[in-house]
């Protein structure tokens, strides 16, 4: 029995324009399959907080690498189609999952300073 495809992530940034609209920056990453979409057994959920550090890194170098999911699309071979041929019985490759992300604070953004942190001169 074959083994399951992994499912093939494209990450795109969404960041807000001037006139109150939508650029969207594709991220590129190194792997096996190339250097279009990353493959992942367990995508990310909507809400998520991620980590991505692309190659090149124009998003990582515009406000760090911690991102939030906004939005998913899934996108599945047909059958009779190059990914999953006629007579075949599962395709050939996992399905395409298009991922919008925003950048996003860290998980621990709102950690207050611990008392015993805090100089003798801010008390």
């Amino acid at each position: 029995m074959n083994a399951v495809p992994p499912v093939r992530c494209d990450f795109v940034v969404r960041r807000p324009t001037p006139d109150n609209k939508w650029r969207y920056e594709r991220l590129y990453f190194q792997s096996y399959y190339g250097n279009t979409f990353l493959p992942l057994a367990h995508p990310p959920a909507v809400g998520d907080l991620i980590v991505l550090q692309p190659q090149p890194a124009p998003a990582y170098q515009a406000g760090g690498p911690v991102f939030r999911v906004l939005e998913r699309m899934w996108t599945h071979a047909m059958y009779g189609s190059p990914d999953w041929p006629y007579g075949d019985d599962r395709p050939r490759t996992g399905p395409l999952l298009d991922i919008i992300v925003e950048q996003a604070d860290g998980l621990y953004r709102d950690e207050a300073v611990a008392e015993e942190e805090v100089s003798d001169d801010r008390r």
